[in-house]
């Protein structure tokens, strides 16, 4: 059975473009808590901004690529490109008001615009 399944991702494996590759191979690295080298980072970084691209993001994708961005932005100086992703990763995308919620300044302060 476990060989079964070892084939099958080794032949999945073999479909993948060498980006992916790439991104799989940092992905694993992680995991494991290798050190990463600077192509492993891109790779996640190109990877994170792809997701980003091509659909929204869940909650929890969107932690996690912000906390990696954060540990990189601790050993050095995140670029543009990473700023810029790590900006749109940390955004609440849906903000709701309660429904009792009152714009008006009397509902606010007691002192009947004063």
């Amino acid at each position: 059975m476990v060989t079964t399944e070892v084939d099958q991702v080794l032949e999945r494996a073999q479909q993948l473009t060498s980006e992916q590759r790439k991104v799989v191979t940092a992905f694993l690295k992680r995991d494991l808590g290798e050190e990463l080298t600077a192509d492993d980072k891109q790779a996640l970084i190109g990877y994170y901004a792809q997701l980003k691209t091509q659909r929204a993001l869940s909650v929890e994708e969107r932690q996690t690529a912000a906390a990696y961005l954060r540990e990189l932005a601790e050993m050095r100086a995140l670029t543009n490109a990473e700023r810029y992703l790590l900006l749109d990763v940390s955004m609440i995308d849906n903000i709701s008001l309660a429904e009792d919620f009152s714009d008006r300044r009397e509902d606010w302060y007691d002192d009947e615009g004063r």
